[in-house]
């Protein structure tokens, strides 16, 4: 799941669930800094 962890799709999915960006914890892609409206 978070394989993917480190490249670009980390921020993708982030900003497509209305988040700033994306960063990498390990292995772990967490996104930061919630946009509001949307969920």
């Amino acid at each position: 799941e978070s394989a993917y962890c480190g490249r670009l799709d980390c921020w993708h999915d982030c900003i497509f669930k209305f988040y700033r960006y994306g960063v990498c914890v390990g292995s772990e892609c967490q996104c930061r800094g919630k946009i509001g409206g949307g969920k």
